[in-house]
């Protein structure tokens, strides 16, 4: 049960979807630009699409050195500098909260949850703390808002 959506989380889910406020797209992420707005470019079943996004919340599976990850969007986002591994290899360098750590400063505009917090969290690949951690997540990003670009 510990890695298991929860049926009330399916529920909201099921009912976004209905109300054509949440879409669930299959992909792979390629690659992020950024202005005023993530700009991400993904592949599907082999066809190229893009979206714009105000946030980006990292939920890549179960590979947790991100050394090792050779996919180009852990790759863009290592060689520009906004991710990096943490100290132990075992996810990304960021806060508690999931606030992605760039040249000793917090993002404020690149978030992770899940695998990729493991290094600080530990406790951060079943379906109970990373629904928390989503939870905690979204209030922040409401609460406080992104920063201006």
């Amino acid at each position: 049960m510990r890695h298991r959506m929860p049926s009330d989380c399916a529920k909201i889910i099921a009912d976004l979807q209905a109300q054509n406020k949440l879409h669930i797209l299959k992909g792979r992420l390629n690659r992020i630009e950024t202005n005023d707005k993530f700009n991400l470019t993904f592949a599907t079943n082999g066809k190229e699409s893009s979206r714009a996004a105000d946030a980006v919340v990292n939920c890549i599976g179960s590979e947790s050195n991100f050394s090792r990850i050779d996919l180009p969007l852990v790759k863009n986002l290592v060689s520009k500098g906004l991710i990096k591994p943490d100290v132990l290899n075992l996810g990304i360098d960021a806060t508690p909260d999931g606030q992605t750590i760039n040249n000793g400063m917090r993002s404020g505009r690149i978030f992770t949850i899940g695998t990729a917090l493991k290094g600080v969290l530990w406790e951060s690949t079943a379906i109970p703390e990373i629904r928390l951690q989503a939870h905690r997540l979204a209030i922040s990003l409401l609460s406080e808002g992104l920063p201006d670009a």
